[in-house]
């Protein structure tokens, strides 16, 4: 879908979800150079809220609706092999002791096939939800209401709502996975198919603020059993899940048009892939976040200076890309798409099961 279609409300809140997810990157490495210097109430303030960022972006994967284009996977597939193959010679150039050995075959062979090696957990699962996504629109399109509501409640109460108050979970992946993602996104379409509606904007930003203050009061004050710490600041939380519906609902009330914006949207699948590499390089470089900095006055300018950086180089790198490989990337995909949608016309998947059913049964 053109980003012309979409509002700009709706694309801005895409940007959001991205500078909080680059924030808790960030946040991840000044813990780990100063953990000491970092108190439970800083922590909580930053996790509280930026860890619904993904959640926000599946939603609005959701809300819109994944249609699959299989000239699009393509070429994202090949945007994701080109920056990790690119980041494997940037950090030996610049960090030649982080990749020797076993540790170099291991980043090579993961970055030419980042799918199946969940080289980026996000990617991974949001490829997964793609392909599963034509299922899903047919199952929710013509489920009933009163049973899509049933089946999403079991889903929050079994994968949500007992892992937020529970030290165990069903998935053990803190919701960083595809059965949070795959609920998240049907949350998405109900909304969408169901919920369309306005809110008031001052009471759910209430809400918010209170469900914020819940998630930092966590930090630090639940139990940690065997090295693992529990907090409501997870992305299966029933706290994120719910703050990021309203972030939704409270974007969707604006109404604006930004040609800008909608244009640095289409970047950000591109800051996902890039953004941690980024950070450690400029953390590694220039802007480096010591004990002193990280305890000081400086600590938090430091840090949206190297978010804000990060997202820009990220943004400025696909520009780049994009304008260079245009013309191969764009012949390759058709090439590709041309290629799957041949197999799939052929039958390929009916044939295979009909031979392994006629294999196993006995006639």
């Amino acid at each position: 879908m053109k980003t012309a279609e979409r509002n700009s409300n709706l694309e801005l809140l895409r940007i959001l979800s991205i500078f909080m997810i680059i924030f808790i990157h960030a946040f991840g490495l000044a813990q780990g150079m100063a953990t000491d210097r970092l108190g439970s109430s800083i922590t909580g303030i930053m996790n509280g809220v930026c860890n619904i960022g993904v959640t926000c972006f599946i939603l609005l994967s959701g809300y819109f609706g994944i249609q699959i284009k299989w000239k699009k996977m393509i070429r994202l597939e090949c945007m994701v092999i080109f920056y990790s193959l690119i980041q494997v010679a940037v950090t030996m150039a610049l960090f030649p002791d982080k990749l020797q050995g076993a540790a170099l075959l291991e980043e090579l062979v993961k970055s030419v096939i980042p799918v199946i090696s969940r080289k980026y957990w996000f990617y991974s699962c949001y490829v997964a939800l793609c392909l599963f996504s034509p299922f899903l629109n047919e199952m929710i399109q013509k489920m009933k209401k009163e049973k899509l509501m049933a089946m999403l409640g079991t889903g929050l109460l079994l994968f949500s709502v007992f892992p937020t108050f529970f030290y165990f979970e069903i998935t053990q992946d803190n919701g960083k996975g595809i059965v949070n993602m795959i609920l998240i996104y049907c949350i998405g379409r109900a909304i969408k198919l169901h919920g369309d509606a306005e809110i008031r904007k001052g009471r759910a930003f209430l809400v918010f603020v209170v469900l914020w203050m819940i998630n930092w009061y966590s930090n630090g004050r639940l139990p940690q059993i065997g090295g693992i710490y529990h907090t409501f600041s997870k992305d299966n939380s029933i706290t994120n899940i719910v703050m990021a519906i309203l972030l939704f609902y409270i974007f969707k009330s604006f109404k604006f048009q930004s040609r800008t914006i909608n244009r640095i949207a289409v970047h950000i699948f591109s800051v996902f892939i890039l953004n941690s590499f980024l950070l450690e390089v400029i953390n590694g470089t220039f802007l480096t976040l010591t004990p002193e900095i990280v305890g000081g006055k400086c600590f938090f300018p430091v840090l949206a200076s190297q978010v804000i950086l990060t997202f820009l180089c990220a943004v400025a790198a696909d520009r780049i890309r994009a304008w260079v490989f245009h013309i191969p990337e764009k012949a390759f995909s058709q090439w590709g798409e041309k290629k799957i949608e041949s197999i799939l016309k052929a039958g390929l998947w009916s044939r295979i099961g009909s031979k392994v059913k006629n294999s196993l049964i006995k006639h």
